[in-house]
Protein backbone atom coordinates (compact mmCIF):
# COMPACT_ATOMS: atom_id res chain seq x y z
CA UNK A 1 0.00 0.00 0.00
CA UNK A 2 1.27 3.61 -0.58
CA UNK A 3 1.14 3.89 3.42
CA UNK A 4 3.51 0.81 3.77
CA UNK A 5 6.32 3.41 5.85
CA UNK A 6 3.42 4.25 8.57
CA UNK A 7 2.85 1.13 9.99
CA UNK A 8 5.36 1.20 12.44
CA UNK A 9 4.36 4.82 14.08
CA UNK A 10 0.73 4.15 13.26
CA UNK A 11 -0.36 0.49 14.16
CA UNK A 12 -3.52 0.65 12.42
CA UNK A 13 -1.96 1.02 9.00
CA UNK A 14 -0.60 -2.58 9.18
CA UNK A 15 -4.10 -3.95 9.45
CA UNK A 16 -5.70 -4.82 6.38
CA UNK A 17 -9.15 -4.20 5.33
CA UNK A 18 -10.30 -7.63 6.10
CA UNK A 19 -8.50 -8.00 9.51
CA UNK A 20 -10.22 -4.87 10.26
CA UNK A 21 -13.81 -6.15 9.27
CA UNK A 22 -13.07 -9.12 11.72
CA UNK A 23 -15.57 -9.81 14.52
CA UNK A 24 -14.73 -8.44 18.29
CA UNK A 25 -14.18 -10.91 20.46
CA UNK A 26 -17.01 -9.63 23.11
CA UNK A 27 -20.27 -9.84 22.99
CA UNK A 28 -22.35 -6.43 21.19
CA UNK A 29 -24.49 -4.53 23.84
CA UNK A 30 -27.83 -3.22 22.89
CA UNK A 31 -27.68 1.01 23.82
CA UNK A 32 -31.77 1.74 24.08
CA UNK A 33 -30.83 5.19 25.49
CA UNK A 34 -32.47 8.32 23.48
CA UNK A 35 -29.60 9.76 21.05
CA UNK A 36 -27.47 6.89 19.38
CA UNK A 37 -28.96 3.76 18.06
CA UNK A 38 -27.76 0.10 18.03
CA UNK A 39 -27.20 -0.87 14.57
CA UNK A 40 -27.06 -3.85 12.79
CA UNK A 41 -23.62 -5.55 12.20
CA UNK A 42 -23.89 -5.55 8.17
CA UNK A 43 -24.04 -1.40 8.41
CA UNK A 44 -21.37 -1.53 10.99
CA UNK A 45 -18.89 -3.35 9.41
CA UNK A 46 -19.59 -1.45 5.96
CA UNK A 47 -19.11 2.09 7.68
CA UNK A 48 -16.00 0.12 9.49
CA UNK A 49 -14.63 -0.44 5.75
CA UNK A 50 -16.01 2.70 3.98
CA UNK A 51 -14.32 4.98 7.03
CA UNK A 52 -10.85 3.33 6.40
CA UNK A 53 -10.75 3.45 2.51
CA UNK A 54 -13.39 4.65 0.40
CA UNK A 55 -14.58 3.38 -2.69
CA UNK A 56 -10.84 2.81 -4.84
CA UNK A 57 -9.55 6.20 -3.94
CA UNK A 58 -7.16 4.49 -1.28
CA UNK A 59 -8.08 6.93 1.81
CA UNK A 60 -10.83 7.60 4.03
CA UNK A 61 -13.83 10.41 3.41
CA UNK A 62 -11.99 12.62 6.45
CA UNK A 63 -8.69 12.39 4.88
CA UNK A 64 -10.87 13.94 1.45
CA UNK A 65 -10.99 17.43 0.85
CA UNK A 66 -14.27 18.47 1.13
CA UNK A 67 -14.28 20.58 -2.58
CA UNK A 68 -13.77 17.52 -3.92
CA UNK A 69 -15.67 15.49 -6.57
CA UNK A 70 -15.25 12.79 -4.55
CA UNK A 71 -16.43 14.29 -1.49
CA UNK A 72 -19.57 16.14 -2.87
CA UNK A 73 -20.60 13.06 -4.93
CA UNK A 74 -21.18 11.69 -1.26
CA UNK A 75 -22.42 14.86 -0.31
CA UNK A 76 -25.04 15.10 -2.66
CA UNK A 77 -26.10 11.61 -2.14
CA UNK A 78 -26.76 11.98 1.31
CA UNK A 79 -29.18 14.77 0.71
CA UNK A 80 -30.86 12.83 -2.18
CA UNK A 81 -31.79 9.96 -0.14
CA UNK A 82 -33.60 11.44 2.70
CA UNK A 83 -35.14 13.85 -0.48
CA UNK A 84 -36.56 10.36 -2.25
CA UNK A 85 -37.52 8.58 1.04
CA UNK A 86 -39.51 11.30 2.60
CA UNK A 87 -40.51 12.58 -1.03
CA UNK A 88 -39.10 15.92 -0.07
CA UNK A 89 -40.16 18.59 -2.63
CA UNK A 90 -37.54 20.65 -4.02
CA UNK A 91 -39.06 24.20 -2.22
CA UNK A 92 -38.01 22.61 0.57
CA UNK A 93 -34.31 22.07 1.63
CA UNK A 94 -32.60 19.44 3.34
CA UNK A 95 -30.50 20.91 6.81
CA UNK A 96 -28.07 18.13 8.09
CA UNK A 97 -27.19 20.14 11.78
CA UNK A 98 -25.47 19.07 14.84
CA UNK A 99 -26.59 19.58 18.20
CA UNK A 100 -29.39 16.86 19.29
CA UNK A 101 -31.88 17.85 21.47
CA UNK A 102 -31.08 21.28 22.84
CA UNK A 103 -30.11 22.43 19.96
CA UNK A 104 -33.70 21.73 18.65
CA UNK A 105 -35.30 23.21 21.39
CA UNK A 106 -34.06 26.28 21.08
CA UNK A 107 -34.85 26.06 17.51
CA UNK A 108 -38.38 25.55 17.99
CA UNK A 109 -39.48 29.42 19.85
CA UNK A 110 -36.62 30.92 17.29
CA UNK A 111 -38.61 29.63 14.32
CA UNK A 112 -42.41 30.80 15.59
CA UNK A 113 -40.90 34.74 15.76
CA UNK A 114 -41.36 36.76 13.23
CA UNK A 115 -38.88 38.47 11.73
CA UNK A 116 -39.94 41.75 13.45
CA UNK A 117 -39.52 40.23 16.95
CA UNK A 118 -36.43 41.82 17.93
CA UNK A 119 -35.28 40.48 21.47
CA UNK A 120 -36.94 37.17 21.55
CA UNK A 121 -37.37 35.39 24.77
CA UNK A 122 -37.85 31.86 25.44
CA UNK A 123 -38.20 29.99 28.91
Amino acid sequence: TPFHHLHRHFPIFSLTPLELSKPHEKESVFNFAAGPATLPPNVLKKAQSELYIWGKLGMSVMEMSHRGKDFLSISQKVESDPRELLKISENYEVLFLQGGATSQFSAIPLNLCKPSDRGAKAL
